[in-house]
């Protein structure tokens, strides 16, 4: 706003005049409310979307680096190579999971996530 600019103002409301925006903010905090017949409120007991509206589609997992260790980890599969075993074996120490995300940990840094490419 320039200095002199007269076509911009701001007014103050005073809070009897505005008492509908309060009461809809105080709906969105979280302490009980009395609210007047001006504001509608609708508790739901169930969710609103029936069974038959949802939809499943299928995932798609993508095979990467991370799927033998995650496997090995969590339920303790190991492929049947057993160059492949050894070599799991050795590399699983190294990492852990935290909320189904791997992750990759060393003696010294923070642990490091593991992305899929």
């Amino acid at each position: 706003m320039k200095v002199g600019d007269k076509s911009k103002s701001i007014n103050c409301i005073p809070r009897e005049d505005n008492y509908q925006v309060d009461l809809i903010s105080k709906l969105a905090s979280s302490k009980p409310v009395d609210f007047s017949t001006n504001v509608w409120v609708e508790v739901l007991e169930k969710p609103n979307v029936g069974e038959e509206e949802l939809v499943a589609f299928p995932i798609n997992i993508k095979k990467d680096y991370k799927t033998p260790i995650m496997h090995y980890l969590l339920i303790d599969e190991l492929p049947s190579n057993k160059n492949k075993v050894m070599h799991l074996t050795k590399r699983g120490v190294r990492y852990c999971i935290i909320d189904n995300i791997l992750y990759q940990r060393y003696v010294s840094t923070p642990l490091l996530k593991c992305l899929s490419p």
